[in-house]
């Protein structure tokens, strides 16, 4: 039904309701419409999954799969929203980052390509459950313990790999957008980065980071964050650059009913719909190179933009020397 037809029915009450399109019929000796969904606005969401092995490893009020379930169950919501939504979920680990599931296909969707290879994936019987989501689950859930296996595997490594995680989500994000323009059919899509976090800060990755969230904002793309543990310096930086929202949670049991009523809904409608969380103070204070503490004032290298808590004479990021002018003061000549 690519185009609004008329049909004939011989039932009372007809609906059938799938990705891509919504079928209503009515008895009657009447006509019934079939209307193809509303493609005008088309939404892709790119999660990045704090999944630091280490850091998971040694917390006992919560769990990585309790998180894992909250966010699988708001990507199912976010695609039933609309049938033409997009989802990407990406694993910052401490020793690689890896997408656990991803839709962006210029070629094939991730439907086919997992209806076309059902022996790779375990697929539960999940009574009522429509079969494409239950693929997705079980996809998301066999990558994610491969990546928490290759993790656990280095424990040398105790920091996550977060500024790799959010490149890559650029990446897609800018892919999606090369697509859309090269393709005519597809639709303009509006894209944004949740990010759940979980363990502290890396201090060393702060120029990639910041670099990471000036990109964000000159594309367009909001930055959602959703922390878990303590506040992040970083991350509130980000949602204040990009107009993203910033939420703070202090048990994980309750993550799906923040995902739900506050990350859910667009950006669009956040500040007219509903009342969000107020902006906290955001922390500007910036990392030195040198001993990773945040600090008030200090040395910023002009070829690198590295920052130093005290005055060093060579740059340790890019070698570059630096020169002190000391300029005598003329004395003045008495008059005589």
């Amino acid at each position: 039904a690519e185009y609004m037809g008329v049909f004939e029915v011989h039932t009372d009450v007809v609906v059938v309701l799938n990705r891509h399109y919504l079928l209503v019929a009515v008895h009657y000796n009447k006509v019934c419409f079939c209307e193809k969904m509303a493609e005008t606005s088309r939404e892709n969401v790119v999660i990045i999954l704090d999944t630091n092995a280490i850091w998971w490893a040694n917390q006992s009020d919560s769990s990585l799969t309790e998180v894992a379930d909250a966010m699988i169950a708001f990507i199912n919501a976010h695609l039933i929203m609309n049938a033409m939504n997009k989802a990407s979920i990406i694993a910052a680990g401490n020793i690689a980052v890896d997408f656990l599931y991803t839709d962006i296909d210029d070629d094939a969707s991730s439907q086919n390509k997992l209806i076309d290879t059902p022996n790779e994936i375990s697929l539960r019987n999940c009574e009522g459950q429509y079969e494409f989501y239950t693929q997705v689950d079980n996809q998301i859930a066999v990558a994610l313990k491969t990546h928490i296996l290759n993790s656990v595997a280095d424990t040398r490594q105790n920091n996550t790999k977060f500024a790799n995680a959010l490149s890559k989500a650029l990446c897609a994000i800018n892919r999606l957008n090369f697509i859309a323009k090269n393709h005519p059919r597809w639709i303009e899509t509006s894209s944004r980065i949740l990010v759940i976090r979980s363990s502290p800060d890396a201090p060393y990755q702060y120029l990639d980071v910041m670099n990471s969230i000036f990109t964000a904002q000159k594309l367009g793309v909001r930055i959602d964050c959703c922390c878990l543990n303590s506040d992040s310096s970083l991350m509130q930086q980000a949602c204040d650059i990009t107009k993203g929202c910033y939420l703070k949670i202090h048990r994980s049991s309750a993550l799906l009913q923040y995902l739900l009523t506050v990350f859910l809904v667009e950006p669009s409608l956040r500040n007219c719909t509903l009342s969000m969380p107020p902006r906290s103070h955001v922390d500007y204070r910036a990392a030195c190179f040198c001993h990773r503490s945040l600090i008030d004032m200090g040395y910023v290298c002009a070829v690198c933009l590295s920052i130093y808590c005290s005055f060093t004479p060579v740059c340790l990021t890019c070698n570059t020397t630096f020169k002190i002018n000391v300029t005598k003061s003329k004395q003045k000549k008495k008059k005589t």
